[in-house]
């Protein structure tokens, strides 16, 4: 609060960054678009079960191992924006 003080005109960097815990629009874009692939890997994988489909199971599979890998890159680049924010 001292910096305040000494320019009233100036706000600190900490007011004019995003919130902790709330992920950007963008992020959030993404966050969905990762668990909808995932989604879409386990009703692939479900169709190729009951189809009897070994070649759609294994594309559900992938799909869900690409969403979620896709959902662990976003977790370590929100983590990386956490720890290095200015």
């Amino acid at each position: 609060m001292e910096g305040l003080a000494a320019s009233p005109l100036r706000v600190p960097h900490e007011y004019l960054t995003r919130s902790e815990g709330v992920p950007s629009a963008m992020a959030m874009q993404h966050k969905i678009a990762n668990a909808a692939r995932v989604l879409k890997g386990k009703v692939k994988e479900a169709a190729g079960r009951a189809t009897r489909s070994p070649r759609l199971v294994i594309e559900g599979k992938l799909d869900q191992g690409a969403g979620r890998l896709r959902q662990a890159g976003e977790n370590i680049r929100d983590s990386g924006r956490d720890i290095f924010r200015p």
